[in-house]
């Protein structure tokens, strides 16, 4: 008669540590969802979405615990995120390839214009 007893209480056990291991609020979901952007057209990160309703922030987080589950590290999951969602999705875009240019551009165009700035007030004080 102890085994029936023991079964459901087991069985409970199990359902609670499934629970809390799909808890969308652990530190390193949180972590990831800081370096997404929510997708639902709202331009909110994604661990700060101000829609009260918002669909698109419980699957996405879903998404990264489902990865988180499959052992797979935080670059390899921003990586697999871009691939689905396309690279808008990042807070932060990767250097590689044409997202170089992201990096590239405005810092070269920002010491141009510092250069131009200084040599404008170096002539005029001559």
């Amino acid at each position: 008669m102890r085994t029936f007893h023991s079964i459901p209480l087991s069985l409970l056990a199990v359902a609670t540590l499934v629970c809390l291991a799909l808890a969308t609020d652990s530190p390193r979901v949180e972590s990831l969802a800081a370096k997404l952007h929510c997708s639902c057209g709202c331009g909110d990160l994604l661990k700060e979405c101000s829609h009260s309703k918002c669909e698109t922030r419980g699957s996405l987080k879903h998404e990264l615990v489902d990865a988180i589950q499959q052992g797979t590290t935080d670059e390899q999951i921003l990586e697999l995120m871009s691939a689905r969602h396309g690279a808008a999705i990042l807070l932060t875009p990767p250097f590689k390839g044409f997202n170089r240019m992201l990096w590239i551009v405005p810092i070269t165009l920002s010491l141009l214009a510092f250069a131009f700035v200084l040599l404008g007030r170096l002539r005029s004080k001559r």
